[in-house]
């Protein structure tokens, strides 16, 4: 099995399956990190902009929530950075080009 793909499989494994609401949400957490914020922060930014995701934290659970997100944050940049095969967008119809841009090419149709 390819080696890029096991990885895949295994983050997936450990991310979950994310409803898109969510997905939004941690993209939102993940900004203010990068913008160095700091994780408390972070969170409290992301649920005023959703609300009905927003995140319960304690210092209880504080360190698993800011190792959960920086996992997600280091991913999400492998995943920026590896070389994927293009895929014309007319295979793909049911996925939106705003959603994959770094993987779809633009292709045309004439008629």
């Amino acid at each position: 099995m390819d080696i890029l793909k096991q990885n895949t499989e295994r983050a997936n494994e450990i991310i979950g399956e994310r409803t898109p609401d969510e997905e939004k949400y941690d993209r939102e957490v993940i900004r203010w990190i990068r913008r160095g914020k700091s994780i408390r922060k972070a969170i409290a930014k992301a649920s005023e902009k959703y609300p009905t995701e927003a995140l319960q934290i304690n210092n209880d659970n504080l360190s698993d929530v800011q190792a959960h997100y920086e996992y997600l944050a280091e991913h999400d940049t492998i995943m920026v950075l590896t070389p994927v095969p293009l895929i014309c967008c007319h295979r793909l119809p049911h996925i939106s080009l705003w959603r994959l841009p770094r993987v779809l090419t633009p292709c045309f149709r004439f008629k």
